[in-house]
């Protein structure tokens, strides 16, 4: 166990648990992707879609605010 199967995670897979949490775009707040969360979704200036997720609505509003 250890550095050779992912280090501290207790999951035993860090890529699929980093995979699984993003950082809110408004507040930083980590979030657990498993479970449902907001996403504002746009084109970037290349064409490409951008997704910015989000902890919860009100933070959501307070970034499109801005």
């Amino acid at each position: 166990m250890g550095e050779e199967d992912g280090g501290d995670d207790p999951a035993g897979d860090s890529s699929q648990s980093a995979a699984r949490h993003r950082s809110c775009e408004y507040c930083g707040a980590e979030i657990d992707t498993s479970e449902w969360y907001p996403v504002l979704q746009r084109r970037g200036s290349d064409g490409e879609p951008e997704f910015y997720p989000f902890c919860s609505e009100d933070c959501q509003e307070s970034w499109r605010d801005e």
